[in-house]
């Protein structure tokens, strides 16, 4: 046995979102140096995210739709 080696045994679906995951931290934090018009683009599609999220609330605390939402039921105490 190798002492101050950690050996972790993943499967490959595991590893392959822990390598996506690293990438994709390293690319965020690399924000300000994207082209201009790739942060625009990642703006709307996050106010977009970001609507959509609000109106799934709106859908939910309005109760006038059909769907059932169990979104809001995990927030009610």
């Amino acid at each position: 046995m190798v002492h101050g080696v950690f050996v972790l045994h993943l499967s490959e679906f595991v590893q392959c979102r822990v390598v996506f995951s690293v990438f994709g931290a390293i690319a965020v934090c690399l924000f300000p140096l994207w082209p201009p018009e790739v942060r625009l683009g990642v703006y709307y599609l996050s106010v977009a995210a970001a609507c959509f999220v609000g109106l799934i609330f709106v859908l939910c605390i309005g109760k006038r739709s059909t769907l059932s939402c169990h979104i809001c039921e995990k927030f009610q105490s």
